[in-house]
């Protein structure tokens, strides 16, 4: 008896231990770690790949993953282009046993004032830095992030319904192949004074080589 009492306050005072080990790890990563050093990284890497300006609120570990708060690239010093409110990525570091291939998803909020989402998922070979991707979006926030860059378009779409899935693949050369689907019901596209409306399912691919 005496011994089931002393294995039950050992274990409980490990599993406390570790509990309270969680805890302040994941208060030292989101005040410490992440701001100081993981913040300053992604925002350098970004303005590397978009060449534009980029500034970044917050970032910190949920149950939701990482999440990147208040992300702004911006057209010059004072003028942003594209607002992301909230950003959420989360990995599977299981796959990394197999193929040396690491899952991730992320899902994206895109505009100030609407509730669009961007969905993405894939694998990062991390050995040959080649990437495999899906990206989709939604019928109504499909429409509501292509008004939200409206400004940036030839032409501006209104209502209807409009899918989206794009699929990218990179090499470890760095060359990019894209294919996408894209379905339209019932949308209307303005350009000017020319006026188009109706239902389309169109598919196309590209190639970009490096160099």
């Amino acid at each position: 008896m005496r011994r089931r009492r002393l294995f039950l306050k050992t274990f409980l005072f490990l599993l406390a231990a570790i509990a309270l080990a969680l805890v302040l790890g994941g208060w030292y990563l989101n005040e410490k770690v992440l701001p100081e050093k993981v913040k300053p990284k992604i925002i350098s890497e970004l303005k590397k790949a978009t060449s534009k300006e980029v500034t970044l609120g917050r970032i910190y570990l949920s149950h939701r993953g990482l999440v990147l708060k208040d992300l702004v690239f911006y057209k010059d010093a004072d003028t942003p282009f594209i607002e992301i409110p909230d950003a959420a990525i989360t990995v599977n570091p299981a796959t990394l046993m197999a193929k040396k291939d690491l899952y991730f998803s992320i899902t994206l909020t895109a505009g100030r004032d609407c509730a669009a989402r961007i969905y993405s998922y894939g694998f990062y070979n991390l050995k040959e830095k080649s990437l495999n991707a899906v990206i989709t979006t939604r019928d109504v926030e499909c429409v509501t992030i292509l008004k939200y860059l409206e400004k940036e378009l030839p032409f501006s779409i209104n209502g209807g319904r409009f899918n989206l899935t794009l699929k990218v693949t990179l090499d470890k050369d760095k060359n990019l192949l894209a294919g996408a689907n894209i379905y339209l019901k019932n949308t209307e596209i303005t350009k000017e004074d020319l006026k188009v409306s109706g239902s389309a399912k169109v598919n196309f691919y590209t190639v970009k080589y490096r160099g």
